[in-house]
């Protein structure tokens, strides 16, 4: 284990913390940003003198002091929102939804509107100029057929739109999870735990289950508590890891060799650069294998209570969960014997439309088929669409900035302290109390009183 020159406890003047670990176990590096304290103005000897407290009396917090010294003006207090939500529905203000191809379903029905668009023309030159009358229909037939076809193409278009937004749903659900189990395992395993050092520190020096446990020496044991902390580093890898494989096993595509998944992965003895890896047909499976045996691994080190190695196994579970829903999704595509048949009538009865056309509208026949056919065709498209929403079209959820996003949070969960403690906080400022200490403009009022003094006047 190579030697880690940093200081056991970080302080505040700490600018970052940097772990290294032998090659055969892991390597991690992170830093944790502290903010740079903003030196407070001069003050005469004279003011200091009479605003400083008796001797015999603890220093009392001067929340509007210590906002006036660190914010000469509010506006470094505020953002001004600099966005603003559209109408999506609006013509005027996304009139390129109007006009737009590659997110629509046009390249999809383009040729077959142009073959039924054909079609009607053919129809149309012969009934009007070559006189063969007996080619038109009863219009009659329109009404019937039209309102099979309306309920058939609205079963299968609401169907499709279920399933799409039943996994929209459900990632919505594993981004819960996930965040949650992250947190868990972020703030409460304690890493300073003595019983988790020494067992820790037993199992690299592989001291036999029967043997007298070894003690480590202060230097041995700060080693192993970074250590520990790599591997708590490693676990939240594993979390994260966790929605890619995901993503990638409903692609189907079930190897872990991909670019935003194997670096995730690379610390486990199967997947490091070299080894033998396995053949694991369910990835997320896997990965939920490795996080169970962590959450195990810290409840007999004692690194968690038991209240919350339940609450770590149950988040777990939920997350398995929601993958086999999602592979319910993905194996149950709408039937077969519908989406032929749908589509076989929708042929007929966009073959047939010309010839009933024809007799009452003449030439208006030839855009009316094409107006049908593009309305029809590209409804019962949109159903195929919008089916399977795990893919790689640009209709498809959004999955890969789905799991950056979720990556970019931990990763920022990682950089900050472990150390959430409520005894590091400071006096709170209420809005109220804060709306007095500046104009809206941002330009402070003046000096204002500190709290003692609002307290002691409101009470009187």
């Amino acid at each position: 284990m190579s030697a880690v020159a940093v200081p056991a406890v970080a302080t505040d003047a700490d600018a970052s913390i940097s772990v290294s670990i032998d090659e055969t176990l892991a390597t991690t590096s992170f830093s944790i940003d502290r903010p740079v304290p903003v030196p407070a103005p001069k003050t005469p000897a004279s003011a200091v003198e009479a605003a400083a407290p008796p001797a015999d009396t603890a220093p009392a917090f001067d929340g509007f002091v210590e906002l006036e010294r660190t914010n000469s003006n509010a506006s470094s207090l505020f953002q001004t929102p600099t966005q603003t939500v559209s109408n999506s529905h609006s013509y005027a203000s996304t009139s390129g939804q109007l006009f737009s191809y590659k997110s629509s379903v046009i390249p999809k029905i383009m040729i077959p509107v142009a073959v039924m668009t054909v079609w009607g023309a053919v129809w149309t030159v012969v009934y009007i100029v070559g006189g063969w009358k007996w080619v038109g229909i009863p219009p009659q037939l329109i009404g019937i057929l039209a309102v099979v076809m309306g309920l058939l193409l609205v079963f299968r278009t609401n169907t499709a739109y279920d399933r799409f937004w039943e996994a929209r749903r459900l990632w919505g659900t594993m981004v819960t999870h996930v965040r949650t189990l992250a947190r868990l395992i972020w703030v409460s395993a304690n890493i300073n735990e003595p019983k988790a050092i020494d067992l820790r520190f037993n199992i690299l020096r592989a001291t036999p289950a029967n043997a007298t446990p070894l003690k480590p020496t202060p230097e041995e044991a700060e080693e192993v508590r970074l250590l520990l902390l790599t591997e708590l580093h490693a676990a939240l890898n594993l979390v994260m890891s966790f929605p890619v494989a995901v993503k990638h096993h409903l692609r189907g595509e079930k190897t872990h060799k991909f670019k935003d998944l194997h670096n995730l992965l690379i610390h486990l003895p199967d997947y490091r650069v070299g080894a033998m890896h396995p053949n694991v047909d369910n990835m997320p499976v896997e990965i939920s294998l490795h996080l169970s045996g962590y959450n195990a691994f810290l409840r007999r080190a004692e690194m968690i209570d038991t209240n919350t190695f339940s609450v770590i196994i149950n988040t777990i579970s939920n997350m398995v969960d929601v993958l086999s829903n999602y592979e319910r999704i993905r194996s149950s595509p709408i039937p077969k014997p519908y989406a032929v048949h749908l589509k076989q009538t929708l042929t007929l009865y966009l073959l047939s439309l010309p010839m009933q056309l024809v007799m009452s509208m003449g030439w208006s026949t030839i855009p009316v088929v094409f107006l049908a056919a593009f309305t029809l065709l590209g409804i019962e498209a949109i159903g195929g669409e919008i089916e399977n929403p795990f893919g790689y079209d640009r209709n498809d959820l959004n999955l890969d900035g789905f799991c950056e996003d979720l990556k970019k949070e931990i990763t920022q969960m990682i950089a900050r302290p472990q150390d959430f403690s409520p005894t590091r906080w400071s006096r709170p400022v209420q809005m109220g109390d804060f709306s007095k200490l500046f104009h809206l403009s941002g330009k402070p009022k003046g000096r204002q009183p500190s709290a003692a003094k609002l307290d002691h006047a409101k009470a009187e």
